[in-house]
């Protein structure tokens, strides 16, 4: 992937998950994004941030329960998926952690 189809990848990726998130989250929690960066903060002071970080290509999520993690786009299933072994994809990482942190009676789904 070039650099520029990286980028448009990046942003629209964070701007689906934080118009999804203020859809879904109430309005005690806090929802930021400006280019190429996304911070998650919730009431209870937990703060989950993903930043684009161009030379590896990836997204790097700093997670308050997990650390930090990276995710790749792989074109073959169109989604950004954990550098580690377990792979996980990072629409489906984000739903199970902020799930446990919301003050929704349901889980978030993005």
């Amino acid at each position: 992937m070039n650099e520029i189809d990286f980028m448009n990848q990046v942003r629209h990726t964070l701007q689906h998950l934080a118009e999804t998130l203020e859809k879904q989250l109430d309005e005690n929690n806090d929802i930021d994004i400006r280019e190429g960066f996304l911070q998650i903060t919730f009431p209870s002071g937990h703060v989950w941030l993903l930043n684009r970080h161009t030379p590896t290509q990836e997204i790097w999520l700093s997670s308050p329960v997990s650390g930090g993690l990276h995710f790749r786009f792989q074109e073959d299933v169109k989604q950004w998926v954990s550098t580690r072994p377990s792979q996980d994809e990072l629409c489906d990482f984000l739903e199970r952690e902020l799930s446990v942190f919301s003050n929704s009676a349901n889980m978030i789904h993005l």
